[in-house]
């Protein structure tokens, strides 16, 4: 997941024609002394810690303004509805076990209230680097929140949506051949924490725990030149401290990677794969127990909304299973309920699955979840048993999609043909809605909890 560099600006300053020889000896001494950091840049500080130590006390570096910079390239021509063909297709046979097991035992979560407008996290390339920006949920005001040098990605929104969580990867270099950087920052930009100086390897993923006190991620041995690198889970608490690693595999296998969080925070799911078993781990957070069920080759796991249903992508499904809490948490024992696949009911709505990676579910039903494929964007509601399809004539869509805190709008980046632009789907108009036109590429949205 991950992009590029940027240079230390020196202020120029308008020579008078009065005292030449001062005004040059004074620019000489400004510039030797310290030259100036790009504008916007917010307080940075690297927690200073060795691997295994539970507390890193922060060295502060002050930049000379917090406020976040707004790129000349930022703001984008007008937010406009934009026409895609639309189709809602029901399915003609009945639905599967799996899909009438979930529709019963499923619940409506209450959105949180909203204090206000939310925002929209996004990565753009417009000032040559990968950097996070922030626009409104139209579109409006798009505001650069940092600009370190490396290529900044995969912003991810802590639960109370006051801290953004991203990775910060060396420039020229992909995500699994460089050393990546784990950062929190404000909402606004400000006050940076590189809380990972101490772990040299390369990030993939992270993921907030439900009271937003931790932060899960994937970390490859660095550098990471091949499959079977052995990715290994961690787990670190929001400030740099108590860096825990879960899982230990060996290199000669390729790991362990998307980590979800039980709703008590007490638990973390994944996926592990040795050399040829492929399945998922549950362990607890302190690491007192931990126990594996071989499930096939699982690409994804989702902890759903109810906090009753685990959802999976691939392994014996070909596109989407589902599984009770109660079967992982009791270790395979009781719970499993019928069999998880929804194939029969992908295959009878018409829903294709190309990518285990574009599917999102609904932060509130366990029954309403989107994906996307090669050439279209899908809601599918089992509860209706229907599929809304857009059409997008692309032969990409890119990431997965994000809901609104509502649940009634989901975002999404996708490639026109010449660059990809973040878009918002409205589920009560089926309008669609461009948010950003540039000439380079936007994407990895996430809506502000």
């Amino acid at each position: 997941m991950i992009n590029s560099g940027s240079r230390l600006k020196f202020r120029y300053v308008r020579q008078i024609a009065i005292i030449p020889v001062l005004i040059l000896g004074i620019i000489s001494c400004s510039l030797s002394a310290e030259p100036d950091r790009p504008p916007g840049d917010s307080e940075l500080y690297t927690a200073t810690a060795s691997l295994g130590v539970d507390d890193a006390t922060p060295t502060v570096f002050i930049e000379p303004s917090v406020t976040p910079y707004v790129s000349p390239s930022a703001t984008p021509n007008p937010p406009t509805a934009i026409t895609h063909p639309t189709s809602t297709q029901t399915g003609m046979v009945d639905p599967s076990a799996a899909a009438l097991f979930l529709r019963d035992r499923s619940t409506v979560s209450t959105p949180r209230a909203a204090s206000g407008p939310t925002s929209i996290l996004f990565v753009s390339k417009r000032d040559g680097v990968a950097d996070i920006y922030r626009m409104n949920e139209d579109g409006t005001e798009q505001v650069r929140l940092n600009h370190n040098g490396r290529n900044n990605e995969s912003p991810a929104w802590a639960p109370d949506g006051q801290k953004i969580a991203f990775l910060s990867h060396e420039v020229d270099a992909t995500a699994s051949k460089s050393t990546s950087r784990l950062f929190v920052m404000n909402s606004d930009g400000t006050g940076s924490i590189d809380i990972t100086p101490f772990l040299d390897q390369s990030f993939e993923s992270l993921n907030w725990s439900p009271d937003g006190q931790r932060i899960a991620f994937v970390a490859n041995p660095s550098p990471a030149d091949e499959a079977f690198a052995g990715r290994n889970i961690h787990v670190v608490n929001r400030d740099g401290s108590g860096l825990t690693q879960i899982t230990n595999m060996e290199p000669g296998s390729v790991g362990c990677w998307s980590p979800t969080w039980s709703p008590d925070g007490a638990k973390l799911v994944f996926i592990c794969r040795a050399l040829m078993g492929v399945g998922i781990m549950v362990s607890d957070v302190d690491r007192s127990d931990q126990w594996y069920i071989e499930y096939g080759q699982v690409n994804r796991i989702f902890w759903l909304p109810s906090g009753v249903h685990v959802g999976f992508a691939g392994g014996v499904c070909w596109s989407v299973g589902i599984l009770t809490a109660e079967f992982l948490l009791s270790h395979g024992a009781s719970g499993e309920g019928p069999w998880p696949c929804l194939d029969q009911d992908f295959e009878a709505l018409g829903v294709e699955m190309t990518s285990p990676y574009g599917v999102a579910w609904s932060p509130l039903v366990d029954t309403l979840f989107a994906v996307l494929t090669t050439d279209n964007f899908q809601i599918v509601d089992l509860a209706a048993f229907e599929v809304s399809v857009f059409h997008y004539g692309s032969n990409r869509l890119n990431d997965s999609p994000s809901w609104s805190p509502r649940g009634d709008r989901v975002v999404f980046a996708a490639d026109d043909g010449t660059d990809t632009e973040i878009y918002v789907l409205s589920l009560e108009s089926n309008e669609v809605v461009q948010l950003t036109d540039n000439e380079v590429d936007d994407y990895m949205p996430a809506w502000q909890p």
